[in-house]
């Protein structure tokens, strides 16, 4: 069963790949000045170079917007296994999980807006 569910993970993997740089091509022929390959490991920093004042705007609001969603999903997610723990043998590592993806996601946040504020 774990070979399988390596398999299947990897076939994921490179099916997510291989749709991202489809769809990086598929904008690349409507909009020629982007720029960067999937493959590379730059490829964010490159495509926001090649974007636009707007473009890179609309993409700064998206993430702080997704980042304060995911700050509500992560509580209530949390929540939730704890809750659940109450009254369900499921155990604590549900919510340790759950906390420690809340953390890691909250300290790099604050620790790239302090970086940032010290750029400027």
């Amino acid at each position: 069963m774990v070979l399988i569910t390596i398999v299947i993970y990897f076939i994921g993997l490179l099916s997510s790949v291989f749709q991202q740089n489809h769809q990086i091509r598929l904008i690349k022929e409507y909009a020629p000045e982007k720029k960067g390959t999937v493959y590379d490991k730059k490829f964010h920093d490159v495509w926001l170079a090649s974007c636009d004042e707007a473009e890179q705007h609309m993409i700064y609001e998206a993430a702080y917007k997704t980042f304060r969603f995911m700050n509500t999903v992560f509580s209530v997610f949390l929540t939730a296994a704890i809750i659940a723990g109450m009254f369900f043998p499921i155990g604590i590592l549900c919510a340790i999980v759950i906390g420690l993806l809340w953390l890691i996601m909250t300290l790099y946040y604050s620790k790239e807006t302090i970086k940032l504020e010290n750029q400027h």
